[in-house]
């Protein structure tokens, strides 16, 4: 009976011990510096904060910031939800850490170079990107982005997403939100505030367990997240980069959990929305979208699915054919950007130090009310309507 009972035991979820080592190379680093008050930045430390609004995140403030060391640095300040409370509680320790740990390693991430904190607020200074976040970015909502953008950033996001995952990090929050548009019309994380680490330092993996979840903002975590059940971050991570490249094309997430309707129901309708783009990225797209985890492409699958791997094509359907079309300069260059990105054994991510020459972007407005809203804009593409830069 023993021997029967260990063998119906289910075996432990472990990963290769070369990302276990990480865990420990994290946690052995300092979290934040503890100041008096704001003055102590700059006389101590050289960083300027200029009190102009670049952008403004959950319960927190972006400003520039000026530095001697840093001249690109900008200090996002971020209040204490009670009083003084402990830092622990408003920027997890573990996140911190993290932060400073992808600092530098790859130029798809958010580097950040100090955190410092006071009894009132916390100030962390990190690079951006002139023009902002990609939803601020996207301005006129008459306007779509052609699939060979699409394509690229879906590209650059698996290959970020693969670089902390490799670091036994799990970024937890994938979505048009938490991005950054590159002067090179690339996209990189913005924001590292939910990141975690996913394994032990023996390699067994964590799996988390939600305790609240909210309808009306989670838009972009899997069904089995909705359950408030254990469930494997890095599997989920894989369905909300496919609803965030849905976001992308229909503009609007594949799952409203606010609608009684059954989930399974809700995306094979609204996969309907994706009739112009091409095949290959309709199975793209419906792949990461699986409802069962364990059916999911890895992120080493989803880099090597035919739409990544290829330059993207207009479907048979669609009305107004995209100005990038295969063979194109900007098509090319998709390609060869991508075949010089490739993660390498150190834990650091080589990307080409010359950006392939990408389009400029299609720009669309988009608010997170816009989620019920079926896409109906006709496409136009980036000759049409030039890309514009975010007002500070």
């Amino acid at each position: 009976m023993k021997e029967a009972s260990m063998a119906a035991a289910p075996k432990k979820d472990l990963v290769d011990t070369s990302i276990a080592s990480k865990v420990e190379q994290i946690k052995a680093l300092p979290y934040a510096t503890s100041i008096v008050s704001e003055d102590v930045i700059e006389r101590n430390f050289g960083y300027k904060i200029i009190r102009q609004q670049v952008s403004s995140g959950r319960n927190s403030m972006i400003y520039k910031c000026e530095s001697v060391r840093r001249p690109d640095s900008f200090c996002l300040i971020k209040p204490y939800k009670q009083g003084k409370e402990k830092i622990k509680q408003t920027i997890h320790e573990e996140t911190c850490q993290i932060m400073r740990y992808v600092t530098g390693k790859s130029p798809l991430i958010i580097s950040t170079y100090d955190i410092f904190y006071t009894n009132e607020k916390i100030y962390v200074m990190c690079d951006w990107s002139q023009k902002g976040e990609v939803l601020s970015c996207l301005k006129a909502k008459t306007v779509r982005l052609t699939e060979n953008v699409v394509q690229l950033w879906a590209v650059d996001i698996l290959n970020a997403i693969q670089f902390l995952h490799n670091n036994a990090i799990c970024h937890r929050n994938v979505a048009p939100s938490c991005l950054l548009l590159t002067n090179e019309n690339r996209v990189k994380i913005g924001t590292m505030s939910d990141a975690c680490i996913y394994c032990k330092p023996d390699g067994t993996v964590v799996k988390q367990k939600w305790t609240k979840f909210s309808r009306d903002v989670n838009w972009n975590q899997p069904p089995e997240v909705a359950k408030l059940k254990p469930f494997d971050m890095r599997r989920a991570e894989i369905w909300s980069i496919g609803a965030t490249v849905f976001w992308f094309i229909c503009r609007l997430y594949p799952i409203d959990y606010r609608s009684s309707q059954r989930l399974t129901k809700q995306l094979d309708y609204r996969m309907s929305f994706m009739k112009r783009v091409s095949r290959k990225c309709q199975s793209f797209v419906k792949q990461m979208l699986t409802f069962q985890p364990g059916q999911r492409p890895t992120l080493q699958q989803a880099l090597e699915m035919e739409w990544i791997t290829g330059t993207a094509s207009p479907a048979p359907s669609q009305v107004k054919p995209s100005a990038h079309t295969p063979g194109s300069p900007e098509a090319s260059g998709v390609e060869a950007s991508r075949s010089k990105m490739k993660p390498s054994s150190a834990g650091q991510q080589q990307v080409s130090q010359v950006p392939a020459p990408s389009p400029e972007l299609p720009i669309t407005e988009v608010t997170p009310a816009d989620n019920g809203e079926a896409a109906g804009p006709e496409e136009v593409t980036a000759a049409e309507t030039p890309a514009e830069e975010p007002e500070a």
